[in-house]
């Protein structure tokens, strides 16, 4: 998951969504936050915990710098947004390790087990957007000026795009089925991504590389190596 946050940052895949959505947002400050929240509430039931900080955090921040709103307004944001994710993790069995163990030890079907935790889930997202509403009411703007954008402020082409949300689909399908053979595709994924990425722009491709060399999480990389073929193992026992 964090190679790829990383992929994605390298395209520009979080600048387009942030642009795309810029015209959707309200313009209402606390309906702002409650939208956030419940985006990334979303992407914590889709990808996990993990998945809502490296995948939907960078999506507000760069949404919210377009806004203009200041740094306290921002980080105020964003720590209601990881809380809200936090808090949303425990509804479903997938969205959180722990979930998993706690469904395999006790021995809870999976339905009972989410038809118990949503209801909580839901509960605890309403407390946290209310305690941001009343509590930090004074760095919540309750409104603020509509910002444009123009059609040629597109970032990446549309391959690129819609590319990003097809690797993560998949990964979050084999995250759901705990199926390897979609790890594999992912990777494969990425590997396309990132030669379309330098056959678009050839004047980036030693740039890009050169910021692959530096950032790319290689022990990750070799942590999975390892890890995939313990999940075969698993997957076939």
């Amino acid at each position: 998951l964090v190679f790829i946050y990383f992929i994605l940052e390298e395209i520009g895949w979080f600048k387009q969504i942030s642009h795309l959505i810029l015209p959707l947002l309200p313009k209402n400050g606390r309906l702002l936050l409650l939208l956030l929240g419940s985006i990334s509430g979303i992407i914590t039931l889709i990808l996990g915990n993990y998945g809502s900080i490296l995948i939907g955090t960078p999506i507000a921040i760069k949404t919210l710098r377009l806004l203009s709103f200041s740094p306290k307004t921002i980080l105020l944001y964003i720590v209601a947004t990881g809380l809200i994710a936090d808090c949303v993790s425990p509804s479903l069995f997938w969205t959180n390790p722990i979930n998993q163990i706690t469904v395999t030890e006790l021995n809870i079907s999976w339905l009972r087990y989410c038809l118990m935790m949503i209801p909580i889930g839901v509960t605890i997202f309403v407390t946290i957007v209310a305690i941001f509403w009343i509590c930090f009411s004074r760095y919540i703007p309750l409104n603020y000026p509509q910002i444009i954008i123009s059609k040629n402020s597109f970032y990446i082409p549309s391959f690129l795009y819609y590319g990003g949300f097809l690797v993560l689909g998949i990964f979050s399908i084999s995250q759901i089925l705990n199926f390897p053979f979609l790890l594999i595709l992912t990777w494969l994924g990425l590997i396309i991504l990132c030669s379309l990425h330098i056959s678009y722009q050839p004047y980036s491709k030693s740039i890009f590389t050169r910021d692959i060399s530096k950032k790319l999480p290689i022990k990750s990389i070799f942590i999975s190596i390892f890890i995939i073929p313990m999940l075969f193992e698993d997957f076939l026992q």
